[in-house]
């Protein structure tokens, strides 16, 4: 009876690591430059969040938009975030270690308005103290340089 108890505990102590091995999965991480709807322009993300869904296990992007990280078991959803851009998730199949993701810009605002209230301890609260649209034009022209040189 020890010896059938040995043989299966051994067994199961030398097969249980084959079935939760887990795989590294690397790959890219790219970005459509929004500036051009008939070039396909894309640039590294150097810092994206690359992670797996309903985990803790995840990486960054290096300079060149590489990342690699190890595949825990039963997961297949990978998730790819970047400040800037819509966040995308992707199935990586069993068998599959390269992976390739480019994410897009949401679309942008044509303009934004910005307005002020005075203070709440001044009486006249009819007037607003400063407003200014900004066009697409106006946030490319302030996106040039620092807030002090765009006006």
């Amino acid at each position: 009876m020890k010896r059938i108890l040995s043989w299966t505990a051994l067994l199961f102590l030398t097969v249980s690591p084959l079935f939760s091995q887990q795989t590294q999965v690397s790959g890219n991480v790219w970005g459509l430059e929004p500036h051009c709807e008939s070039c396909n322009d894309t640039i590294p993300l150097f810092g994206a969040n690359v992670y797996w869904s309903n985990t803790y296990t995840g990486t960054l992007t290096d300079s060149a938009g590489r990342f690699s990280l190890m595949r825990p078991p039963d997961r297949f959803e990978l998730v790819i975030s970047y400040a800037g851009y819509t966040t995308d998730t992707i199935r990586v199949e069993a068998g599959q270690s390269q992976v390739t993701v480019y994410m897009e810009q949401p679309r942008t605002l044509e303009s934004v308005t910005v307005t002020a209230d005075l203070p709440a301890n001044v009486d006249d609260r009819d007037h607003v103290i400063n407003a200014r649209a900004l066009t697409e034009a106006g946030l490319q022209t302030a996106a040039c340089c620092n807030l002090a040189e765009s006006f």
